[in-house]
């Protein structure tokens, strides 16, 4: 009969070997997809609509990004990269993993909207992702976002005002000291925001290597996402009112319907600036 201790070193055994063949197959996967949507030429929407019916859920434009500049990168490095170096891209690598690395880089500007795809924009991110690959080839890790948020919150929270690179020092504890990068914690403490479960916010002083940083709680209670949307919810219908009230002929148009629209809104705003008062007062 198999012991305790023989049965557990199978199923740890099993365990790592299903986790290594899933990121191999979730690899497999993201860069075919990758691949085929940059193929088929199609636009972010008709490939998010025709993928929803596929599928029969809801897939984002935002979904569908993140595979097109995937694939971009997949197509740049065979087109680029092969035969000018032995090393190659890891077989596992997804497309989440490659945006860690992608997020850690910078834009030399603004390339949104109609700029997007301009010849200023695509050499920009052809760049980036010269960047990536050498990142890749370096070995360095990039730490998701959420576990270098978590490591600031739990080790960092202070009035006492640091640089990022004393933040990295500071929050190596959380990951064996191990060295953690100085970018990474750079792009965690740009869109480190409040939130109901999490109310803490950043505040900077000075710019570049040498700005300083330090991560405070926020008093009181941060409106929900739901709370912001019940709001929402019962402004514009009112200013809809407002809307259709003005559109009307001067002499059709009351001032009492006005003013009673006016007074449903101050009680919404009273109710706004109440949980910021709360928020501020604590």
């Amino acid at each position: 009969m198999m012991s305790t201790k023989q049965f557990d070193l199978r199923l740890t055994h099993i365990d790592e070997q299903s986790g290594a063949m899933q990121e191999r197959v979730d690899g497999y996967r993201d860069q075919q997809l990758a691949k085929l949507f940059v193929e088929c030429e199609w636009s972010q929407e008709k490939l998010a609509e025709h993928l929803a019916a596929k599928w029969g859920e809801e897939v984002s434009p935002m979904w569908v990004s993140y595979r097109l500049r995937f694939g971009r990168f997949l197509t740049f490095f065979n087109t680029t990269c092969v035969g000018t170096s032995s090393w190659r891209l890891p077989c596992n690598l997804a497309e989440g993993t490659f945006r860690n690395f992608w997020d850690a880089t910078t834009a030399s500007g603004d390339f949104s909207g109609k700029r997007a795809n301009t010849e200023a924009a695509v050499k920009d991110e052809e760049r980036r992702f010269a960047e990536v690959v050498e990142e890749m080839k370096s070995g360095r890790m990039i730490r998701p976002k959420k576990q270098i948020r978590a490591a600031l919150i739990n080790h960092a929270v202070s009035r006492e005002w640091l640089t990022a690179e004393q933040m990295a020092k500071r929050i190596a504890c959380a990951f064996n000291n191990r060295p953690v990068p100085v970018a990474d914690v750079q792009r965690t403490l740009r869109i480190l925001s409040p939130t109901p479960t999490s109310p803490y916010r950043v505040e900077k002083a000075g710019e570049g290597d040498m700005a300083k940083y330090r991560i405070i709680k926020v008093k009181g209670t941060i409106p929900s996402r739901k709370q912001l949307s019940q709001w929402a919810s019962e402004l514009i219908p009112m200013m809809d009112e407002i809307i259709r009230e003005m559109n009307k002929h001067p002499a059709a148009r009351s001032d009492a319907s006005l003013a009673a629209i006016a007074s449903k809104i101050r009680k919404v705003l009273e109710s706004v600036e109440a949980k910021s008062l709360e928020a501020i007062e604590g």
